[in-house]
């Protein structure tokens, strides 16, 4: 279907703001000598509210997690605002996604005044009708709420929405809005955790927002037991299903993070072969010779969110 408005989360999807914020994370436990990991090891901190993370990543008081906010904000405001980038693509999809006269919003619980700086720094403020983000004085809302405030202020119908983020709060507030929603894969989470959350599509291409806004992705049916990826069959040599690769893209410094292609796997799990020949026989075997055919969207039917 066509969507008739897209409403986008910030952190990890329309901005790598994550330098900034891990390291002002590990800045505000350094100074009150919390023993913490190295800030690469802190993605926890990108989606949820700092002052839950703080506690429950850390087992503090709510006195103290507000004393480790006020600091996180004294380096970000300061220096961790500007250590970020605009995914490439972002301004384009921006671009044509209004051109065909989409609503766009913004649903995030980082600061509405960081996401307005940022926006006005990469020049793209203009493309969004509504932003809502969060005030400093009132940080811990619920994405569920701020996506509900934001469909609001769009005046948007529920059934032509869709959510746009890149962790599973994202996907379960989209969910508690009964609005359909995509997990993407160039930021902080994994086809895991959006099939745990369940998430409608997943996209491994900032392009892929476009196709699937303007209905353009065709959606395969829903199978149990099969992973949530791309599964390209290709035929050349005159037998249907002669080559079955499945791809995954593998970032060895996040676990279970599928993102660009990186590695392919093609060995090392038999399980997993068999359970795709006998889908690829069951479902993909009358394919004619010489056929490409590339499905998407598949869901791994009872998975926690990672």
């Amino acid at each position: 279907m066509r969507y008739k408005t897209v409403i986008f989360d910030f952190d990890g999807t329309i901005c790598d703001t994550g330098e900034g914020i891990l390291k002002s994370a590990k800045f505000a436990l350094d100074y009150y000598n919390i023993e913490a990991p190295d800030y690469t090891e802190l993605t926890y901190f990108i989606g949820p509210p700092l002052l839950v993370t703080f506690q429950e990543k850390f087992g503090v008081d709510a006195a103290m997690a507000d004393k480790l906010v006020k600091k996180y904000r004294e380096r970000y405001t300061n220096k961790g605002l500007l250590e970020s980038k605009l995914y490439d693509g972002i301004k384009e999809l921006l671009a044509k996604l209004k051109a065909e006269n989409l609503k766009l919003g913004i649903a995030s619980s980082k600061p509405q005044d960081y996401i307005e700086a940022l926006l006005d720094h990469y020049g793209v403020k203009s493309y969004f009708d509504v932003i809502c983000g969060v005030t400093f004085s009132a940080d811990c809302e619920s994405k569920a709420n701020i996506i509900s405030r934001c469909l609001k202020e769009l005046d948007a119908s529920g059934n032509e929405s869709i959510m746009v983020g890149d962790k599973k709060y994202d996907i379960e507030g989209a969910k508690a809005n009964m609005i359909d929603s995509v997990g993407v894969l160039w930021g902080y989470g994994n086809r895991v955790e959006f099939a745990g959350a369940g998430a409608k599509f997943v996209a491994e291409k900032i392009d892929d927002i476009f196709s699937i806004a303007l209905g353009y992705f065709e959606q395969t049916q829903e199978v149990q037991g099969i992973f949530s990826g791309r599964i390209i069959l290709n035929s050349k040599s005159g037998k249907s299903a002669d080559f079955l690769d499945l791809v995954f893209s593998y970032s060895p410094s996040r676990e279970n993070d599928f993102r660009a292609p990186e590695r392919r796997w093609r060995s090392g799990a038999p399980f997993l072969w068999a359970i795709l020949y006998n889908f690829s026989k069951h479902f993909l075997g009358n394919l004619p010779p010489g056929s490409f055919r590339a499905l998407q969207n598949f869901r791994l039917s009872g998975t926690k969110g990672a």
